[in-house]
């Protein structure tokens, strides 16, 4: 992909067909029930990043279970989501919002870094420009385990069950990045990638998928400030998600991400 300069040909990326989703504007996902995300469970992850096992084993496979079954009884963890469409083009580092996809009046922009070097990336480069004259899409979701699994594993915590809580506090960390798996994969389907979904949850972990998902806080899109647009945008009040003095997103097990449908979209890092 690289010119012979040895930089990404920008004008070449946004040359792809716009996505047509299925609306424009937000959409809460409702019905969402825990057996419906456990599959999206990185479940060799869980075990190592968070449970601190070696492998994901007959015993974690155990301890699993009997937090499935607590929850179930309990009704601990509470998956909400919203995710939603915006109509869109950008603007050299800015990727403007509008209100739909005929206006012209501007909801917000988002300002992203460029690398400074190599390829000298952009989130905006994956979108058309307002030079095109064309529209873009951009996808928006935002996802919650709830605020019963934070008030638990507190309680827990202050009772002294101390390895209860760390495989409560890991398991709500991993359900919810579980649970933005789902969300993305439903945006996926609805854009019109099935084709390309693939077909083992493996393959979904190694983001084998189109498109990337981009969460605020890391280099590509560092502002947690921006938290406060995607919250306004998607109507977060509705699943129960707000922002704290410092940006970040109560309850804690909550997460957001803009999602890049372009096929050539990827994971990249800017580096100071």
């Amino acid at each position: 992909m690289n010119g012979a300069d040895g930089m990404m040909p920008h004008d070449a990326l946004k040359q792809q067909p716009v996505p047509c989703p299925p609306f424009f504007g937000a959409c809460c996902l409702d019905g969402l029930k825990t057996e419906h995300i456990i599959p999206y469970l990185n479940l060799p992850h869980l075990a190592k990043a968070h449970w601190g096992f070696s492998q994901f084993d007959a015993y974690a496979q155990t301890v699993l279970d009997q937090l499935i079954q607590e929850d179930q009884d309990k009704k601990i963890l509470v998956p909400k989501a919203v995710y939603g469409y915006f109509s869109c083009q950008s603007e050299a580092d800015d990727l403007i919002i509008y209100a739909d996809h005929v206006s012209r009046e501007i909801l917000c922009r988002f300002n992203f870094p460029r690398q400074s070097k190599g390829n000298r990336l952009c989130l905006t480069d994956y979108f058309r420009s307002t030079q095109s004259g064309d529209r873009d899409v951009v996808a928006l979701q935002l996802v919650t385990s709830g605020q019963g699994i934070s008030d638990y594993a507190k309680t827990l915590f202050e009772r002294a069950y101390y390895q209860a809580y760390f495989y409560w506090y890991g398991l709500s960390a991993a359900f919810t990045a579980a649970l933005s798996e789902y969300v993305h994969r439903r945006i996926r389907i609805e854009l019109g990638f099935s084709a390309e979904e693939p077909a083992q949850m493996d393959a979904v972990f190694q983001h084998r998928y189109r498109g990337a998902r981009f969460s605020l806080g890391y280099s590509a899109c560092p502002e947690l400030h921006d938290q406060e647009k995607i919250l306004m945008l998607l109507k977060a009040d509705r699943i129960g998600v707000t922002l704290s003095e410092a940006d970040e997103l109560v309850p804690e097990s909550s997460t957001s991400a803009i999602v890049v449908s372009h096929p050539q979209a990827h994971w990249f890092f800017i580096q100071d």
